[in-house]
């Protein structure tokens, strides 16, 4: 995978459990304190540099995570 012309070598995620923030529900169309999934992800290149940095949320029900290689 490639992100502005640097080649992804790898990337670490880290998924929480959470509770919609107030900004989250407003956005999301749920209620402060709703179950969510929180993402948080660093794709890195070859030479270890931080390429990408990327937080999402999504409400719980409707949370789906998978992995592919």
């Amino acid at each position: 995978m490639w992100h502005a012309g640097y080649e992804v070598v790898r990337a670490i995620e880290d998924l929480q459990v959470c509770e919609l923030k107030p900004r989250e529900a407003q956005l999301l169309r749920g209620s402060v304190g709703d179950p969510a999934l929180g993402i948080r992800c660093v794709s890195y290149d070859a030479a270890g540099r931080a390429l990408e940095y990327v937080t999402s949320v999504a409400i719980g029900e409707h949370a789906r995570y998978s992995v592919s290689q």
